[in-house]
């Protein structure tokens, strides 16, 4: 009589999606490639980096998430005149539909216009509507670095012209400038001279795309290069700026001068 061999143990069939932690995945075939630093594509590249609009395939430069794309924030056109800017002012002050006129009842605010200078002699003329029993307003120029729900002159970047007495203000400091303040009914002048200012104006990161998401491009620190401080650049009064010497703003009363109100002031875009 022949024996038959035993049957060899029968094996646990595996459930299908379980999620045993005992068993490997088997959704993915094979093993994952690695990544290669410096390459391009699915399987390329480093996480946070990218390489620079102009740099070789070597150089990369960080990526610096961003909250809004600069075009949805731009409500400037080249074939538009300067206007007052619908997104780079306090959401306390109206514009009418012109956006040449601004109004506000809840303290004072900010507004900028749509484009600012950096080089060269400018000049534009404001007109005060009305103010009421206790209202009152500061005008004047503020780079984009000034805060929006403050009046102008509140902080280091903004030069303001106050309607009480006529008082200049800066960094909240009020000096005596003008003999009289102003009022409803006056015609208001700004004046400011930035000579070769554009060598001083603050760089704007560059925005790009990537995987569908807007990104500040940013160069790493150890390849920033600060420029040396040029003769006519020298450390401005009570800050760690440095200031254009030659630089100059004025402010007109109903076509006259009232004098210079601050010279030597920092470069940038106001």
């Amino acid at each position: 009589m022949t024996l038959a061999p035993p049957a060899p143990p029968s094996k646990k069939s595996k459930k299908k999606g379980g999620n045993s932690v005992w068993t490997r995945p088997t959704s993915r075939k094979g093993k994952k490639k690695a990544r290669q630093p410096g390459g391009n594509g699915s399987g390329g590249g480093t996480a946070g980096a990218h390489p620079g609009p102009s740099a070789s395939g070597d150089e990369l430069c960080q990526l610096v998430p961003a909250t809004r794309l600069a075009a949805e924030r731009n409500d400037d056109a080249a074939s538009q005149p300067v206007l007052l800017s619908r997104f780079f002012k306090s959401e306390r002050i109206e514009l009418t539909d012109d956006r040449l006129t601004a109004s506000s009842t809840k303290g004072y605010r900010m507004v900028r216009a749509t484009r600012g200078v950096a080089a060269g002699a400018w000049y534009f003329e404001v007109k005060v509507v009305h103010l009421g029993g206790t209202g009152h307003t500061r005008l004047g120029w503020a780079t984009y670095k000034a805060d929006l729900q403050t009046p102008v002159g509140y902080d280091a970047y903004g030069f303001g012209y106050r309607d009480v007495d006529g008082a200049k203000v800066h960094k909240a400091w009020r000096d005596k400038y003008a003999d009289e303040g102003y009022g409803e009914g006056d015609v208001l002048g700004f004046y400011i001279s930035l000579p070769d200012g554009e060598r001083y104006e603050p760089k704007q990161r560059d925005l790009i795309q990537y995987k569908g998401m807007p990104f500040h491009v940013q160069v790493p620190k150890e390849e920033q290069k600060i420029p040396a401080p040029v003769p006519e650049f020298r450390q401005y009064k009570y800050s760690m700026v440095l200031a254009y010497v030659g630089s100059e703003i004025c402010y007109f009363k109903n076509g006259a001068c009232q004098g210079s109100a601050f010279k030597d002031i920092p470069g940038g875009r106001y």
